[in-house]
């Protein structure tokens, strides 16, 4: 997969947030270990009125910040 491909890919998930109650049912984490993230700063949130929604956005950079792709070249292309 190139990085354009991988860019694209990124764009197309469906929610750029998640209610904490959402959050942790899909990563399997306690309600309150969500909050305790969230109060901690570790876990970045959006204020939406009166509801605190999380950065999925923030989340998904900070996951490929961890990726390793020194398998690809500049142009994009797998090494052989």
């Amino acid at each position: 997969m190139d990085l354009e491909a991988l860019r694209q890919a990124l764009l197309a998930l469906p929610s750029d947030t998640k209610t904490a109650e959402k959050f942790a049912e899909e990563t399997g984490l306690t309600q309150d270990t969500v909050r305790g993230l969230v109060e901690r700063g570790q876990v970045k949130t959006i204020r939406m009125g009166r509801r605190v929604l999380i950065n999925m956005v923030d989340i998904r950079v900070r996951c490929l910040a961890d990726l390793d792709l020194s398998f690809l070249n500049l142009q994009g292309e797998a090494e052989r």
